[in-house]
């Protein structure tokens, strides 16, 4: 089973947008919480290699907004 690790500033949404995309969705998971893009995409490419996952590329959103790094498989 593939797993990716992606940032958002809003998870619910996006874990509904993921859903559509990947019906057998499981494990989703929020690894950490950091106060700006920049910190949580770190924290994310970290996660990724850790875990063996795809690194989502990118996320629109604020710098300054509190942002979310996420984790599930398909």
């Amino acid at each position: 089973m593939a797993c990716r690790v992606g940032i958002t500033t809003d998870p619910g949404t996006r874990r509904k947008e993921w859903e559509a995309a990947h019906p057998d969705l499981t494990d989703w998971r929020i690894l950490a919480e950091r106060p700006t893009k920049t910190e949580a995409q770190r924290a994310g490419e970290t996660e990724a290699l850790r875990a063996g996952c795809v690194a989502e590329a990118g996320a629109y959103g604020p710098e300054s907004a509190r942002w979310f790094v996420y984790y599930f498989r398909y």
